[in-house]
């Protein structure tokens, strides 16, 4: 009965789980203890042992990618996150000879709307804003278009696109690209220079301070004024030869901000936050991915429960082992009391009975001694009796000699 419950309860819960839930599931149990049963495999894993230099650009590595040496404005509606994960894609689609296009981000606002519910609830809203994983899960799932099938119209309130909306161009769908979501906390530098040369760029999000709306130039290294909000962009490359180590980012606010629409942002510092989550594309597949991970899931889902109704079993007999010796003792503890107060009853009792007793002899030895009383009394008295007789007796006997 207990297996059969864990057998709907699973089925249940699976069926609540939509690809994109199953696919972060995998990536964010890489940080966890279950690790090794999702372990990757393949070309990335030997990248890590490879030289990472100290300056890196990717525009200069792939001069022809059109993403990486464009720079796009996502004007007055909050897209961010679609610019970041678009671009990103895009650039590792150009390094990897897919594919050689602007993205567009306009598909991606009007088509992704799931919601991830694993960790925590992660929406994309349109022009609302959005969030780098759900957004980089869709893309891995549903591919990029580029922006010349579906220019960007600053507006998300349409209907999901299924074909171009500029006529005369068919509609081509860019896949093949995994989602590597390293972590949702702290990211490490090396990890961050690594989805850069797979990739070719990362998406990441950070904190906006009015400051760095007024940027023009140089390194920035501040958070001052107000704080604005959250953003995402693109971050191309690194120097830590410079005088002050910075990230070469590329942003979405047009070619009028910073140095033509790119800046170079402080490094090692994590400042406004830049380097706590990122998401970078790759075309490896980890050993287990999104799509195989259900049946892993499961497994761990399972032994969870087991785990979790053994422990409550566990619980239950405690405690009714602990209630059994309560009752046992309250038990004995009454017979003890009935006992004791039958000892006192039966003490009583007896010591009733021989006050009685005692009572009933001293009536006796007062009757009797009455009765003696009475005897001696009568027995006075008749001697009197006889002895007057006699004295008559001897008064007439003496009478008659005189």
């Amino acid at each position: 009965m207990i297996f059969f419950l864990i057998f709907c309860v699973t089925s249940g819960f699976s069926t609540l789980l939509n690809q994109d839930t199953l696919d972060v599931i995998y990536r964010y149990v890489q940080k966890t203890p279950f690790k090794k049963i999702f372990e990757r495999s393949g070309s990335e894993a030997s990248f890590i042992n490879e030289a990472i230099p100290t300056a890196y650009d990717s525009r200069a590595v792939y001069p022809n990618c059109k993403s990486l040496t464009s720079v796009l404005d996502q004007k007055k509606c909050g897209s961010c996150w679609a610019f970041a994960t678009t671009g990103s894609a895009a650039d590792a689609l150009c390094i990897n000879g897919i594919a050689n296009v602007i993205p567009s981000p306009q598909r991606q606002i009007c088509c992704d709307n799931k919601c991830l519910e694993i960790p925590l609830k992660q929406c994309d809203y349109g022009c609302n804003g959005g969030v780098l994983t759900a957004a980089s899960l869709y893309i891995e799932n549903n591919g990029i278009v580029s922006d010349e099938c579906i220019p960007y119209e600053e507006n998300s309130s349409k209907p999901c696109f299924t074909s171009c909306s500029k006529e005369g161009v068919k509609m081509e769908v860019y896949k093949g690209l995994y989602a590597k979501i390293p972590s949702i906390m702290k990211v490490s530098e090396n990890e961050m220079k690594k989805g850069i040369m797979i990739g070719g760029s990362i998406a990441v999000a950070m904190n906006v301070f009015q400051s760095f709306t007024l940027y023009k130039g140089g390194v920035y290294n501040r958070t001052d004024g107000d704080f604005l909000g959250n953003h995402a962009v693109r971050l191309v490359g690194w120097n830590d030869t410079a005088e002050v180590p910075y990230w070469i980012m590329i942003n979405s606010w047009g070619t009028e901000w910073g140095m033509n629409g790119t800046c170079y942002y402080l490094k090692g510092k994590n400042l406004g936050n830049i380097e706590s989550q990122t998401v970078y594309f790759s075309t490896t597949p980890p050993t287990y991915h999104g799509r195989q991970v259900s049946v892993s899931f499961s497994l761990i889902f399972i032994f969870l429960l087991v785990s979790f109704t053994a422990v409550l079993y566990l619980l239950s007999y405690v405690c009714g082992r602990i209630n059994e010796g309560e009752k046992k003792r309250d038990l004995q503890e009454k017979e003890a009391r009935t006992q004791m107060l039958r000892e006192i009853g039966e003490r009583r009792y007896k010591r009733g009975l021989k006050n009685r007793s005692s009572s009933s002899v001293r009536r006796r030895r007062l009757s009797s001694s009455e009765n003696e009383d009475e005897k001696d009394t009568s027995t006075r008295m008749i001697d009197d009796s006889e002895e007057e007789e006699e004295s008559e007796k001897d008064i007439e006997k003496v009478g008659l000699l005189s």
